[in-house]
């Protein structure tokens, strides 16, 4: 069972070094859902992930001299779990936590296929609402 520090501490871990994203790897016709946990301390993205599952995979170090880093990444509907978990405690990226389980919500994993263009639509339009978001730079 997790206990409520653990959720606090996952929504700090998310609201410092993470990311809430949605992709369009799979197509426009099936973006998903994808957090990102990016640091130099490889022990603590384990840690997390022997709690919350994941995959964990190293990162090209950007600079010279910098440290390598890992990533902890979930994807696809099970970030949902990981997203409720952390909700009540995320800070910074609390509204992109919401539009990214207003976007799971529209994905089934029986119907891959077939997907209805309002549907579609509604995915795309979340999509660009969370780019807005994730937006660097001035506004």
């Amino acid at each position: 069972m997790v206990s409520e520090t653990d959720r606090a501490y996952l929504a700090g871990i998310i609201d410092g070094e993470g990311s809430i994203g949605i992709d369009n790897h799979g197509g426009v016709r099936s973006p998903s859902v994808r957090i990102s946990i990016t640091n130099t301390n490889v022990n603590l993205l384990a840690e997390l992930k022997a709690i919350w599952g994941g995959w964990l995979s190293s990162c090209r170090t950007k600079k010279f001299g910098w440290k390598s880093c890992s990533d902890l990444i979930f994807a696809g509907k099970p970030s949902s779990e990981i997203l409720e978990a952390a909700q009540p405690y995320l800070k910074a990226k609390k509204e992109q936590c919401q539009v990214a389980l207003q976007f799971n919500k529209t994905v089934s994993s029986s119907n891959t296929k077939g997907v209805p263009i309002d549907i579609q639509t509604y995915r795309q339009d979340l999509r660009k609402k969370m780019l807005e978001l994730n937006k660097r730079g001035s506004k």
